[in-house]
Formats: C-alpha cells, structure tokens, sequence
C-alpha cells in the first residue's frame, strides 16, 4: 500500500471520534438554548491592611459595588477580623443590613465559635437581610487551626445556584467540581493572603474551575497597600495579589480589579453555554471512582533512578508512523534518540495495528526503543480490542521499554466504554497516560494521580479553542495534582499549540518549535516535588532599614517540600460521592448548536 494511501486511512481519529458522538445526543441534551439568565456579579479586593480590614470599610466596599449595579458581591476570607464569637456576629448583622439596604446577595466570611471549636464560616447573605445559608470551610492547609465543616452545599436562589468556597480550598479540585454537580452555576471564592503569595497558578487553576465545572467563578482577595512586589523568599514573601475578579465558564476574566483593591463586576449571563469550543464528558462516570474511593491502591516506585530526560518528538500526519526506516518518522525517532532520552513521546495518530503495514511500523518503533535505550509511547493506535461506540477503532497508545517490549496499553476515555485508567510501573518513576480529548476531564489526571503517577504523558490531536486553552488545562492538571505532564500535539497554524513538558508548577521546561516537525527535550527530577510555604513564627525583617524595606515581612514562612502528599492526604473523599454518580452533561452545547457545529457552512 502507497504511503499516502496509508495517510488518508490515518484521517483525524480523535476528531472522526468527537462528531460521532456529537451525532448521538443522548436523552438529556437540550434541544433549544436555555433562557438567558443574566446577574451582575462582583467580587471585592480589600487591601491587607487595618485601614481597609474594619466594618466600616467593607460596608464601604459593598456601597461600591451597589453603585456599579451589583446584585451578587463576594468578600475576602476573614473580611472582618474577629474572635468568632459576638463581635462576629455583629459584623454579621452589619453585612446582612447592608444586603438588604442595597438589595443583593453578599457572600462574607469570618470567624465562628461553636461547641468550644473555631470554623472559617461564609455565610451567604440574602437581598431581604436573612442567612440564605452558611459554608463551613471542609478542607485545610496543615498549618490551619481551624475545625472543618463536612457539607459542601449549594445554595438555590432567584438569581441562580451557588456554591461557596473559603481559602486554601482552591487548592483542591474536587470541591468545585462537586458543587457544580450538585447544581452549581456561580462559585463565589473569598480568598485569603497565604504566607507567599504566588499569582501564576492561581490565576491558571481559577479560569481551570470555571472551564472544566461550566460555571461562572467570583474570587475576591486582599491587595498590598504598596505597589506589587512578587517574593524572593526568604527576604522578601510577596505582596498580597489583589486580583478580586469575575471569570466566565469559558474561562474567561470579565471584569478584574488588577493588583489593587477595588470592586470588579461583570454581567454574566448563567445559563449561557461556553462560547469556546469544549468536549464535555458524556460517558459511565463510574470510571471516575478513584476519586469517591477513601482506599485507592496506590503504586509506589521502588527503584533508583528518577533524574530522567523526556523528549517529545513532533512530527504532522504526512510524516506519522510508517515502516520505512528511512522515513521521516524514523529519522525524528532517532533524533530524539540520541540526546539520551529515557522517555520519548509522539503525538496520537491513527495506524491501524492489525495489518501488515501497522505490524511492520509497530516493529520499527520496538526496534528503535531497543537501540537507543529508551521507552516510547505513541498515541492514536487503532488497535481492534475495543471500539468507540460507533463501531469504528479507538484510539490507543502504547507504552515500549527499553528493550523494545510493549509494556502498557491505555485506550481513550473521552468517547466511549473504558472502564479503568490504569498506570504504568517503569524503571525511573511511575507513569500515566491521556488521549487527546481526555484533557478536558480533569477527572482522568486525577484519578491516574491519586493511583500514584508522578508523570502523565499525553498524546494528542486535541486543538479546540486554541493552543492557549489546551496549555491551561494541561497546566492545572500538573499543579493540581502535583505531577509532570509531557504533551504531543500535531504542529499546526495556531501559534499557541504546541507540544510541551511542564514541571509540576505548571511551568514549560520544554516546547517545540512553531508549524514544523521537531524534537524538544528536558531532564526532570522525578524526586523534586512541588513545595509550598507554611506559616510561622520566625521573625523577619520588618521595621529595619534596608533595600525596599517597606516590603520586609514581619515572620518568614517555613519552606516545606511536601505539597503533593499534603493535598492528596487532605482530600475528603466522603464529600466527592456526585462525582462518579452525577453528571455535567445538560451544560454542554444545545443540540441545535452542536448540529450547527458539525453540518457544512455555505
């Protein structure tokens, strides 16, 4: 067979995939968009100071917002400093009346006493002075001394569900995930300043919460009362971000009060679907039980190497597998090869496995992992073992040692039958593997996580919205769960798709070039993992003279390297049940929007 015979064969699996079932809607789906549904939505930044951090300037705050139409307003975490006993309740009071005089929602956190315990309380004040209902704060931090809540409710009102968050909780996923599938469709976060503060992750895992939970996220934190400095730790931990924002559920920041404190609202239509391109996961959910699971087996490496270096090898379609050895494909496998790689990626295809062609091109890949020692792990496999819904082959990859040995096989999930995903014990770490579409359940990542993978690699033909979109979501897996993430996407016009290695801050090690085939290439530090800082009592600089001294802080946080088992161990997989057993498939497109999506355009 010609080779471009075999290209047209290998035509856009993952796509072929996503208009198959985009042709099948199950009952639920809408067959008209839903009513508009529209709320002005604002989210307050206070600066970290006691000028602003008193009643009498919140009230103050809240006024603006009124002035600005505002019938939903989010406040800081503890926006008022109290003991949690009466003067909390007073603030409270103060809160509610001024809900009432300006006719809106407000949702404020302080403290609260009960039974001998202190709980990070927010409670959502009603347009008519009442507690619609009240949030205790369910997930923490170890250097927290809070008791915890054990509910995640949502709160239905005239102007749409809502769900609270407190703090540290935006650290873990499965609370904004929970909440939308209880019903969610505006997340009100009231944030606090952590020891060092950090903009990048937050603002990434913030648009993350929106897109992925198809809901409208209001975040509301403390500015400095300086203009913004970041940290250099220890000398200097940062100023407070600021950043109190409206985020639409196509991740997108409507209205934004920058660094400085100040009042943000937006309009936000909440019954309007995403205005960018998303794949919303319509299968079993039941594949998602590792998250629900208070006992997930977990694979821990037993081995000493863990200093790796990871390649991705990025080639288009007319140079995707074939059994040439002379071929494109080969050359690029040998380039990548020979840079001492111990991981080399490509991106997902489409090769049937079965045929001579498919057997010839699957033993060249061997032969190649044998020769330069490494493993290899291609996606878009059409292996026969299972097929999407539609009957046509899934899209599998592969995972090949170094002697040439295909050790693992993991079969896309976004779009049909998979009932596990499973990881992959290696000689330098544990592995798991995506498929395109995949990205856009967080889900998957997790779960792959929580089972003990410290790099997830993803092949994949995933483009959507733009490459920016794909980088967001690929990052957010990566500082969620604490991991390396290694992507392979085909080179195309979009100049912000490209493959990538990201460490598990979410940041790229290592990126293709634009439009071209390519070989990029990192070492990582499997043994590194993310770190955060925890508060304490060491006393900085502050009150001393020095270089920008005003910046000094008064305690030095203590460095600790153990994010990553800190966050899986404060999961409560007790208040994740809706997450295997609910779905968010009613918030995708209409049924005539998605019929407009796949039919020819004059």
């Amino acid at each position: 067979m010609k080779f471009n015979a075999i290209l047209s064969m290998m035509a856009m699996p993952c796509l072929a995939a996503i208009l198959s079932v985009t042709a099948q809607q199950p009952a639920w789906a809408a067959e008209t968009a839903p009513r508009a549904r529209a709320v002005r939505v604002g989210a307050v930044s206070q600066a970290w100071a006691a000028k602003d951090r008193n009643l009498d300037h919140v009230l103050q705050m809240l006024e603006r917002a009124a002035t600005q139409q505002a019938e939903i307003v989010c406040l800081p975490q503890d926006c008022v400093p109290t003991d949690g006993g009466a003067s909390a309740q007073a603030a409270r009071d103060a809160l509610a009346g001024a809900a009432a005089r300006h006719k809106m929602y407000v949702a404020a956190n302080l403290r609260e006493q009960d039974g001998g315990r202190q709980y990070s309380t927010s409670y959502l004040l009603g347009p008519d002075g009442r507690v619609v209902g009240k949030y205790r704060k369910s997930h923490r931090l170890p250097d927290e001394n809070i008791a915890l809540g054990d509910d995640l409710p949502v709160f239905d009102t005239p102007r749409g569900k809502i769900g609270l968050m407190i703090g540290t909780d935006h650290y873990w996923p499965e609370i904004p995930l929970t909440l939308a599938l209880e019903g969610a469709e505006l997340i009100l976060m009231s944030l606090g300043v952590e020891p060092v503060p950090q903009q990048f992750p937050l603002e990434i895992t913030l648009r993350a919460r929106a897109f992925d939970d198809h809901v409208t996220v209001a975040a509301a934190n403390y500015a400095g009362d300086l203009p913004y400095l970041c940290s250099n730790h220890p000398g200097y931990t940062g100023s407070p971000l600021g950043r109190g924002c409206v985020i639409d559920r196509s991740g997108i920041i409507l209205a934004d009060t920058g660094v400085r404190s100040g009042v943000a609202v937006a309009p936000v239509d909440l019954a309007r679907p995403k205005d960018v391109y998303h794949l919303t996961f319509l299968e079993d959910r039941s594949l998602f039980h590792y998250l629900a699971d208070a006992e997930v087996k977990r694979t821990v490496f037993k081995g000493p190497q863990r200093k790796i270096r990871v390649s991705i090898a990025t080639v288009g379609f007319e140079h995707g597998p074939n059994p040439r050895p002379d071929s494109e494909f080969a050359r690029i496998l040998d380039e990548a090869g020979k840079l001492g790689s111990d991981v080399i990626l490509m991106t997902e295809f489409g090769l049937a496995t079965d045929d001579e062609n498919g057997r010839q091109t699957l033993a060249l890949v061997a032969e190649k992992a044998k020769q330069h020692q490494t493993y290899v792990i291609i996606g878009g496999l059409r292996d026969p073992q299972m097929p999407y819904r539609s009957r046509g082959r899934a899209s599998w990859a592969y995972v090949w040692d170094r002697r040439g040995q295909v050790v693992g096989k993991y079969r896309i999930s976004q779009y049909g039958d998979s009932v596990e995903l499973p990881v992959f014990q290696t000689d330098f770490g544990v592995i798991g593997v995506m498929l395109c579409g995949d990205i856009y359940s967080q889900e998957i990542a997790r779960s792959l996580a929580l089972q003990g993978a410290e790099i997830i690699f993803c092949p994949s033909q995933s483009w959507g919205a733009s490459g920016q979109f794909n980088l967001w979501m690929q990052q957010a897996r990566a500082i969620d769960n604490g991991v390396w993430i290694a992507a392979a996407h085909l080179p195309m016009s979009e100049i912000s798709q490209r493959s990538y290695v990201l460490d598990p801050y979410g940041s790229i090690q290592a990126a293709s070039r634009y439009w071209s085939d390519s070989v990029c290439s990192t070492q990582i530090d499997l043994d590194a993992g993310p770190i955060w800082f925890a508060h304490s009592d060491k006393p900085g600089r502050a009150g001393k003279p020095g270089y920008l001294a005003g910046y000094y802080p008064r305690t030095i946080p203590e460095r600790r390297d153990d994010l990553r088992a800190v966050l899986l161990a404060g999961r409560r997989p007790e208040l994740y049940q809706a997450i295997p057993q609910k779905t968010l498939a009613h918030r995708m497109y209409s049924e005539e929007l998605q019929k407009r999506m796949s039919e020819p355009q004059e």
